[in-house]
């Protein structure tokens, strides 16, 4: 139970540095929600072997996850008058 807890807190700090990172008008959030990223990668991999398959997977889909929401945006806020 101790290591799924610490997956599941790891894979939301990545969706919300993923989320800071795309809208964070300045440069200082972007690099901030860079690091929370790379800090929480870091400690998915120390999970066990059992697990690491499941990490490494779900860790992948977050980044194709937030180009389809990012996609999603784009298509819902165009501005149709320029």
């Amino acid at each position: 139970c101790g290591r799924r807890r610490i997956i599941s807190t790891c894979l939301f700090l990545m969706s919300c540095s993923g989320f800071i990172c795309a809208f964070w008008p300045s440069y200082l959030g972007y690099t901030l929600g860079h690091f929370i990223l790379a800090c929480t990668i870091r400690v998915t991999e120390l999970v066990g072997p059992r697990n690491k398959f499941l990490v490494a997977v779900t860790i992948h889909y977050c980044f194709p996850l937030g180009q389809l929401i990012l996609i999603a945006f784009a298509y819902l806020f165009v501005n149709e008058d320029v």
